[in-house]
């Protein structure tokens, strides 16, 4: 079975790299930016105008947003292993190929058994090398998907935060690296994470549940329910929220705390039916209320969205404090202190984090 950052490849193609060295016969010269057309899975080599390109000596093009951190995996020592490993290889190369010149003289001494054991010893080497080297290539390529994705939602974020800071001013600016460390805490930016689930997505599984669709990469899913009925209120209101009476079903949990599985009985299923239209929704010109082509539960978008709006309720609900918000996004008890001291330890700081010991 694949790992979800091999699935989240993918979205590799149609992005762009910038090339550190002179590729594709010429076509690319160093320091340009080069759009990739096939990631090619875990290949050492990706396809940029229709030629291989080996992955090594691209770059993720990154753009800074203002105020947020760049977060590097460590490429740059990851190449270097690659460019000694290429280079013990040429070694052990002529190694071995001066050794099947000396037969002649092992065959003079009567040692051929000899002169043939250490060219095997030569040529176990030289597979050993060659599967490191191997191994080397595949983690670089997953090191590339890493960093791509780690800095790939920045302007989401900060357009988020800035659009809810002006519909509901806070006391004090929320940090755009809150929201970026705590999509690093919960799914690496959607390449791993506990709860992430592959489609096709359901409503009867737990495992493929809509609500855990790979893109939700803030993991808005312990008060889905809430969160989902609070977008469904803003983002549909007339379209939805009002026609499956979800005023009245919003009414009824401020009263008595409805629990998840009430959510999902009231009124014989219309809050699955009204959430299952949500996530679908279409215009006359195929777009959905994000304004993309894609069904909501599909859009990273609408979750960076819908996890910076659900904050911005705990932040509300904690009096007005965004570390506590932060905490009280993961729960309570001594799992959330430590769950908002590891995303608070990730901001504070202009120079790109280092995080490739994670």
């Amino acid at each position: 079975m694949a790992e979800m950052i091999d699935i989240v490849a993918q979205e590799l193609n149609g992005l762009s790299f910038k090339a550190l060295s002179t590729l594709a016969g010429g076509l690319v010269k160093a320091n340009t930016v080069v759009v990739v057309t096939n990631w090619n899975g875990l290949s050492p080599n990706a396809v940029a105008l229709s030629r291989n390109v080996p992955k090594a000596e691209l770059e993720p093009e990154y753009s800074a947003v203002g105020g947020i951190r760049r977060y590097d995996v460590g490429l740059p020592a990851q190449r270097q292993k690659i460019k000694a490993n290429q280079k013990q290889l040429l070694e052990q190369e002529k190694k071995i190929a001066e050794h099947l010149t000396k037969k002649g003289e092992y065959d003079k001494v009567k040692n051929t058994k000899g002169w043939e054991a250490q060219l095997k010893v030569l040529e176990e080497e030289l597979a050993r090398q060659k599967r490191q080297f191997a191994d080397r290539q595949r983690v670089m390529s997953r090191m590339l998907v890493r960093q791509t994705m780690y800095n790939r939602f920045d302007k989401t974020i900060s357009s988020w935060v800035e659009y809810y800071s002006k519909k509901f001013p806070p006391a004090k600016p929320l940090d755009s690296n809150i929201i970026k460390s705590m999509a690093y805490e919960e799914s690496r930016m959607g390449t791993f994470g506990e709860h992430l689930a592959l489609p096709p997505y359901d409503w009867a599984t737990n495992e493929h549940h809509f609500l855990k669709a790979r893109f939700n990469i803030v993991q808005a899913i312990d008060s889905a329910e809430e969160q989902q009925l609070l977008m469904m209120e803003e983002l549909a209101h007339k379209e939805i929220f009002l026609p499956h009476g979800l005023d009245k079903l919003k009414k009824e949990h401020k009263s008595r705390g409805l629990k998840r599985a009430e959510f999902y009985t009231w009124d014989r299923g219309q809050f699955v039916s009204a959430l299952e239209k949500f996530f679908k929704l279409r215009d006359k010109k195929g777009l959905s209320l994000m304004g993309h082509s894609k069904d909501l539960h599909e859009d990273y978008d609408f979750w960076v969205r819908t996890a910076i709006r659900w904050l911005f309720v705990k932040y509300e609900a904690v009096g007005r404090d965004w570390k506590e918000a932060v905490r009280a996004y993961n729960g309570s008890g001594p799992k959330a202190v430590a769950y908002r001291k590891r995303i608070l330890a990730r901001t504070g700081a202009k120079t790109p984090l280092d995080v490739s010991e994670d």
